[in-house]
């Protein structure tokens, strides 16, 4: 009862508001699919992700600035014998300064501190304090380490931020990949609603046509020019297109629920739309678009994208095995002062040191037992690259039979919609003969319901035949990956690569 009720109450709802109507043609559709679509929305929040993973890789190869600071207190207490006088000695130091660090491109560091040290001491003897002391330390530290033989060169030093940015690139790829998808189901759906919404109109026209039969029947019956079983014939030629329309209305709305759903549009809407009348003829050589596919194809671009990826990692792992021999360097240079000085002192005594220390040295390891890991690495690699190799030729195999096959597909989908457009004009012609057989009293109810028949199926090939031309060429656009730029849809790198479609 409470379900009647509320089906009810939503009834009278959708009855005081009127649905909202939106006019769409293929064109509009895929514009609002761009802003609207889950798939596209999900898709930019992945890219955004991975373009701030990109500014973290390129980050490791630019200086880093830190402020370090400690705070503490030390007590120590002798370990002296019971008749010695006990010592205890409190030392309270904070030290504090900033640190840069810097990965340069060639696989090293460098590095550099300054730091400040300030410390009060002050020891005790059993009872006895003694007086308290204070120390300013101020200096700062240089160090350098370079590689020489792994971890070095420019290649692998900016590894790092080369997978990263083959990383973004497949991303970019990624997103268009979703914006093909998107416009593609977008246009599936929008034909499919536009052939349904076409269906139930010519069932509603073959309707009118029986009832008029009907009509004409029940005159000629009263006539006696007719049997009565003729008469009963149109009665039910007359359901059954009833059952058809009821059959193709249902579809109908089914099918603008999923557009509707895929456009954001609230359920209720009406779509206002149009069958093409005539579509231009696509023609296609095998050779051109071969050039196109290996030039625009997303998983083609991906795939070499992914042999570099592979390439640079056989480099890296190559490096990988040569010993670890690095060059290091050192500077340290440091200014104490007690109680009496001031900062400034401090700072100025920086220029005649009381400490320098320089280091520059060479240091060496030699793997001798036990390491395997870089030997698994490095064969992990050339698998990769031969792996790579093969699915890549594989690839260009597949990508070569699909655009054949599209390519047939497509001049089979164009003849058959000739047939289909001749096969119309004829069962059209071949009904109104038949009719005006029929008022003569030339002809049946069933000759005339079998070539009603037969028009309503050539009308249904014909509509069938229009968009399954157009999905043709849609199928061969993406399998030649040219999708975005039949539909003009750019990605817009200065507004976060959102798809837009352009003038």
């Amino acid at each position: 009862m409470l379900g009647r009720l509320a089906a009810a109450d939503r009834a009278a709802e959708s009855a005081a508001s009127p649905a909202p109507v939106v006019r769409l043609d293929e064109r509009r559709a895929v514009e609002l699919a761009l802003g609207k679509t889950l798939s596209i929305k999900l898709g930019l929040l992945q890219r955004e992700g991975d373009r701030f993973s990109l500014r973290v890789a390129r980050q490791q190869l630019r200086p880093r600035v830190d402020f370090a600071s400690t705070s503490g207190q030390t007590r120590t207490l002798s370990n002296a014998e019971d008749e010695d006088p006990r010592l205890q000695a409190d030392r309270a130091a904070t030290t504090y300064g900033p640190q840069v660090t810097w990965r340069v491109p060639t696989g090293g560091e460098f590095s550099y501190s300054w730091n400040t040290s300030l410390g009060v001491a002050r020891e005790t003897v059993d009872d006895f304090r003694g007086d308290r002391s204070t120390t300013l330390e101020t200096g700062w530290t240089v160090s350098l380490s370079q590689p020489l033989l792994r971890g070095g060169g420019w290649t692998v030093g900016r590894s790092g931020v080369k997978q990263a940015e083959i990383a973004d690139r497949l991303s970019q790829l990624n997103l268009r990949a979703t914006v093909i998808g998107a416009v593609n189901e977008v246009l599936g759906a929008y034909r499919t609603f536009v052939q349904a919404k076409e269906a139930a109109s010519i069932a509603r026209l073959s309707l009118g046509r029986g009832k008029h039969t009907l009509e004409v029947s029940r005159e000629l019956l009263d006539a006696g020019r007719i049997s009565r079983s003729e008469g009963t014939q149109a009665e039910a030629e007359v359901a059954g297109r009833e059952l058809a329309l009821i059959t193709a209305v249902n579809a109908e709305d089914s099918s603008r629920l999923k557009l509707a759903r895929l456009l954001d549009e609230p359920s209720s809407v009406q779509f206002e739309v149009q069958p093409p009348e005539k579509v231009e003829r696509v023609t296609a050589q095998v050779g051109t678009a071969l050039a196109i596919a290996h030039r625009s194809r997303i998983d083609f671009s991906a795939s070499k994208l992914d042999g570099e990826a592979a390439k640079l990692g056989l480099a890296v792992a190559r490096n990988s095995q040569l010993w670890d021999l690095r060059l290091a360097a050192t500077r340290t240079q440091s200014s104490l002062h007690n109680a009496t000085s001031s900062f400034q002192t401090a700072y100025d005594g920086l220029r005649r040191p009381d400490k320098q220390e320089t280091f520059v040295g060479l240091t060496l390891k030699v793997p001798l037992w036990g390491d395997l890991e870089r030997r698994q690495a490095l064969l992990s690699a050339n698998i990769a690259v031969r792996q790579h190799a093969l699915r890549h030729e594989n690839l260009r195999q597949d990508i070569e039979s699909q655009v054949i096959d599209r390519i047939r597909n497509l001049e089979a989908a164009g003849k058959f919609l000739e047939i289909a457009r001749q096969s119309r004009e004829l069962a059209a012609k071949a009904v109104d003969d038949e009719s005006f057989r029929f008022r003569s009293g030339l002809s049946s109810i069933l000759n005339v319901a079998r070539l009603e028949d037969r028009f309503v199926s050539s009308q249904m090939g014909e509509l069938g035949a229009l968009l399954g031309y157009l999905n043709a060429v849609t199928g061969l656009d993406e399998t030649l990956g040219v999708t975005l730029q039949t539909w003009r849809v750019t990605l817009d790198s200065d507004q976060e690569d959102r798809p837009k479609i352009s003038p």
